[in-house]
This record gives structure tokens, C-alpha cells and sequence, in this order.
């Protein structure tokens, strides 16, 4: 009797088959991550979650092609999210492995070609092993996957013009504002991501960047590094009023900000616009705050 070789197989959602609001259900945090994957490894013996803002995807591998089917709702137990099954797309064999080049390489993003994409791939791998979370099969497929994203920026020019989803935002503010010079900047993050916007703000000419976390030392670190300004998380009113525009990514659970923090900030503008560049997912700003009066308020899919 023929036996049957282990067959790679994903299951996802993102940018382009979901909005954000449906994408953040699914969305891991590095600690949600740790979490989920000893539950997996006990269901499916070795697996790797890629959650980026763009996307949530399972990779794993099955004994038929046909037993993928039960990865959807294994993602939806897993994060108790209720979303239509079919904004997932389920892929195996040489289409699920094709799609993992792709998304390393830089293809598959959102802006095409950002370079952030090849370390979040990479993290993902990595938290799996630590959690012992990988065979044989995953480790050379994600190994793969690596290194031919890394080769498609090295022989290619894919990366060489693509902007980070960062610099991206700043694109999108200076098309707002006419221009970022003379405009003071409030960064809500100390992560990778605020950290890339940060300092393409200050590349493209913004005056002033404040910095603010919740943890203050990391704040201090990112301003320090920017030549910008750390703000106390419990200044984040004042900075607020100050600002031009903010660029939040911290990656929470939850609203960081809404408009009981974002309506004080409003008075004494004289009409001064404020803008709101949202690129965590779960988002951190509540919608609502989008329709205070002077506020303009973007999102990840913007």
C-alpha cells in the first residue's frame, strides 16, 4: 500500500480578502502567540503563526490536502472570533508554499516590496521553534522561504523603492497637511513599526517628534535614537494638543485612544487640523474619535 508523503498546508486571512475590523479578530500579540502555540502543537503536532497587520495566517502540515478544511475553524476557536469563513483562503501542497516566497519576498504586502515583512516571518519562525512548535517539514520550508526573500531584494529591485508601511503613513500626511515642515509629530509606540514612521517623519521635515509609551523607558530610548522628545504616558493629553499629527501602532488590546482623550486636545486649535494615522491592528484608535470635528483619521487599509 501507497503511503501518503505530509502535505504543507495554510490557512489565512488579510488585507485582501478582509477589512481591518474583521483582520484585528484574528490578530496575535507576541504573548498570544506563546500562549496558542502549545495548544496547536497538541492539535496538529507542529504549526507557525504569521500575524501582521496585514494578515493572520496558520501554516502546518496534514496527513491529506483534504485536511486543511479543519484550519479555519481551528484559527476561529483559537482567538473566539466570530468571522465569515469566507474571508479565509486555505492553501496546500506547491500553492501554500509558493504563497509563503511570496509574502517573504515582499509581494504579497500591502505596499509591495517592504522590507519589514522578511523579520516578522522570521519571528514567527522563531517563536514556533522556541515553543518546539516545529518538525522538520515547517523548518525547511520556513528556511526556504528566508532565504529567497532575501535574495529577491539582493538580485531584484523590489525593495529598492518600496516604502515601509511607515513611510507610507507619511506619505499620506503630507498630502494632508500640504507639507510636514513646522509640524510637531506624536508618536504612540516604541515599537518597530512607529519607530520606521518616526524617523521618516523626521527625514521628510517634520520640526518636532514627541515620543510616548507606556513604558517611559522605551520612550526615552526611541526619542533618543530619533533626536526627538519622550512624553510620559500620562502627559499624553498634553501631547495631543500639541500635535499635527499622530502616529499610533502600539499593537494593544483595545482602544488607546478615543474621544474622551482625543476632545480636550481640540479646544484652543483654532481650526488647526489633527491628524490620526492608525497602523496598529487590533486599531488603537476607536472610530468614533474620526468624527470629532478637525480630526482626520486613517487606518492601515487607508
Amino acid at each position: 500500500m501507497k503511503v501518503k508523503a505530509p502535505v504543507i498546508a495554510l490557512a489565512g486571512i488579510s488585507h485582501h480578502t478582509a477589512p481591518v475590523e474583521e483582520r484585528e479578530a484574528l490578530a496575535f500579540s507576541t504573548g498570544e502567540l506563546r500562549a496558542a502555540l502549545p495548544r496547536l502543537k497538541q492539535e496538529l503536532g507542529a504549526a507557525v503563526i504569521l500575524s501582521t497587520c496585514n494578515r493572520t495566517e496558520l501554516y502546518t502540515v496534514v496527513g491529506a490536502a483534504e485536511d486543511a478544511c479543519r484550519l479555519v475553524p481551528l484559527l476561529l476557536r483559537l482567538r473566539g472570533a466570530r468571522v465569515d469563513p469566507s474571508r479565509f483562503y486555505v492553501l496546500t501542497g506547491l500553492e501554500a508554499v509558493r504563497h509563503l516566497y511570496r509574502v517573504a519576498a515582499g509581494l504579497d504586502s500591502m505596499v509591495v516590496g517592504e522590507s519589514q515583512i522578511q523579520g516578522q516571518v522570521r519571528d514567527a519562525f522563531s517563536l514556533a521553534t522556541d515553543a518546539d512548535c516545529v518538525n522538520g517539514l515547517l523548518s525547511r520550508l520556513f528556511h526556504t522561504a528566508l532565504a529567497v526573500g532575501k535574495r529577491a531584494r539582493r538580485e531584484t529591485s523590489i525593495g529598492r523603492w518600496a516604502a515601509s508601511v511607515g513611510s507610507a503613513a507619511v506619505a499620506l500626511a503630507r498630502q494632508v497637511l500640504m507639507g510636514l515642515e513646522g509640524r510637531t509629530v506624536l508618536v504612540v509606540s516604541a515599537g518597530a513599526t512607529g519607530k520606521l514612521a518616526a524617523r521618516a517623519l523626521t527625514e521628510a521635515g517634520a520640526a518636532r517628534v514627541l515620543v510616548t509609551n507606556r513604558t517611559y523607558a522605551r520612550a526615552v530610548e526611541v526619542a533618543r535614537s530619533l533626536g526627538g522628545q519622550p512624553v510620559p504616558f500620562s502627559r499624553l493629553p498634553e501631547a495631543l494638543a500639541q500635535a499635527d499629527i499622530v502616529i499610533s501602532a502600539t499593537g494593544a488590546q483595545g482602544f488607546v485612544l478615543g474621544p474622551q482623550q482625543v476632545a480636550p486636545a481640540l479646544a484652543g486649535r483654532d481650526g488647526r487640523p489633527l491628524v490620526f494615522i492608525d497602523l496598529a491592528v487590533p486599531r488603537d484608535v476607536d472610530p468614533a474619535v474620526g468624527e470629532l470635528e478637525g480630526v482626520h483619521l486613517y487606518d492601515i487599509d487607508d
